[in-house]
């Protein structure tokens, strides 16, 4: 940031203002992708960070679903803010922030910004206590001298602040980007990612639209397309390492033990008697344990099998209905693929699932919904309501 701007912040007068004065958070009403029609009048945003937030587009739904143009929308999985220029449905686990004051263009800029330095504190709390930490949250913004939100000094400076970085933007890489609106939307990543926009620009040679378009500063490097070739390369020498190790510590195991080698046994008598009792002793030995196992396992097994009630869990109205709604399950599957191994049955808010504990996940769990569909979703959600042995 140039001087005369860093002056300007310096020189202006700051008040702290709560965001729940400010904006409203509220839950949406969601429904699956398979819901979707054909056409691009909607948009269908979802808890993702790639894209805006934005799954695909749509046709019309229905109307009780639509949510107007003119906020954020807050997925719940990164917590990133994007502002909705475009009526839109939601996915779930997606919130609707809606502003209370009149905003610009220059000043959604500058709001998105401050959205989004919340990020950290609510990746720190459970989802269901965001509306709180969010509403009662506080933020710095410029004032006027009767204290109230400095809306010109916002769009003043925020219109300064895009000319520069467009200007600069242009003079670094007058090489490598070939358009002003290719400048205009690494800009405008740069506003909320500064490192990664520029990380992304050095290591391009040359940069165009779709380039910038694609560009998902949110995403680990990783992610930006990893040479497959590379991977299966270095799978490959790593597989050969592995392999060569192993022959090797074979082949010293076979030295050591001297299974190449001649060794000459002593016919002894006494020997082999011995080594024949030593053998029944063994036999015994191993019946009395597999008696004790055996026992073991089914005292295990009728430990296992009770199982203790939750505690702290709700009231017993929705009690009465989570156990309907298993029974309800149950019956809808075939036994003899419920108990091939232990069903664990959840619910994640109100809505009954299974919980796939066997399933790797990038943040938190995979669940198997009642028709069918699997999802990852965050671990704090997920309440367990019931265990049913295999």
């Amino acid at each position: 940031m140039s001087s005369p701007l860093n002056k300007k912040l310096e020189h202006v007068k700051w008040g702290e203002f709560k965001l729940g004065d400010l904006f409203d958070i509220q839950k949406t009403s969601s429904f699956d992708s398979d819901e979707l029609t054909d056409g691009d009048a909607y948009d269908y945003v979802t808890r993702t960070s790639n894209n805006q937030g934005i799954l695909r587009k749509t046709g019309f739904v229905n109307q009780s679903n639509i949510n107007k143009a003119g906020g954020w929308s807050l997925g719940l999985l990164q917590m990133d803010f994007f502002y909705r220029n475009r009526p839109w449905y939601a996915g779930q686990f997606v919130r609707h922030i809606v502003p209370k004051i009149q905003l610009t263009r220059s000043s959604i800029l500058f709001f998105t910004t401050v959205l989004n330095k919340l990020k950290p504190k609510l990746l720190s709390v459970l989802v269901r206590h965001v509306n709180g930490v969010f509403i009662n949250s506080k933020v710095k913004l410029p004032i006027t001298a009767n204290e109230k939100i400095d809306f010109e000094f916002i769009d003043t400076f925020m219109e300064e602040l895009e000319t520069e970085r467009v200007a600069e933007l242009r003079a670094v890489s007058s090489k490598k980007i070939n358009s002003i609106q290719t400048a205009y939307l690494l800009f405008k990543n740069f506003l909320t990612h500064p490192e990664e926009t520029q990380q992304f620009i050095e290591s391009k040679e040359t940069i165009i639209q779709s380039d910038a378009n694609n560009f998902d500063p949110s995403r680990k490097p990783a992610e930006e397309g990893f040479p497959v070739e590379e991977m299966q390369e270095q799978r490959q020498e790593e597989q050969g390492a592995v392999e060569e190790s192993s022959l090797e510590t074979e082949e010293t195991t076979k030295t050591e033990t001297g299974s190449d080698t001649d060794i000459d046994f002593e016919d002894d008598s006494e020997t082999e008697s011995k080594v024949e009792a030593d053998s029944q002793d063994d036999n015994n030995a191993d019946e009395d344990s597999e008696v004790g196992s055996d026992d073991e396992a089914f005292n295990d097994e009728e430990k296992t099998t009770e199982t203790e009630p939750l505690e702290n869990f709700g009231s017993e109205e929705l009690s009465n209905d989570v156990e309907k709604a298993t029974d309800d399950f149950l019956e809808a599957n075939e036994p003899n693929l419920l108990f091939k191994k232990p069903l664990i049955l959840c619910l994640v808010e109100g809505r009954e699932c299974e919980l796939l504990y066997k399933r790797k996940s990038s943040f938190g769990v995979f669940v198997k919904w009642d028709d069918g569909v699997e999802e990852e979703i965050p671990a704090e959600d997920v309440q367990i309501n019931r265990i049913i042995e295999a």
